[in-house]
């Protein structure tokens, strides 16, 4: 199993195999075992720029359906 690639994963909708397998993500990102202070000497906007950029981005949508009548 690719770990990286189960944690890149949607979490998808709730239900007690999600959440079991969301703690499982959290499990593997604390195993790695980064320091605390990892980020300290980063800027604060930087910072908010990284967070900015993991945050899960809005599917595209499709524009509402026309229908026709014949």
């Amino acid at each position: 199993m690719d770990v990286f690639a189960v944690i890149r994963e949607e979490p998808g909708n709730v239900s007690v195999k999600t959440i079991e397998r969301e703690v499982f993500k959290l499990a593997a990102i604390r195993a790695v075992g980064l320091p605390d202070d990892l980020l300290a000497e980063v800027a604060p906007k930087v910072l908010a720029a990284l967070r900015a950029r993991s945050l899960p981005r809005p599917r595209p949508t499709c524009g509402p359906t026309r229908t026709t009548s014949r």
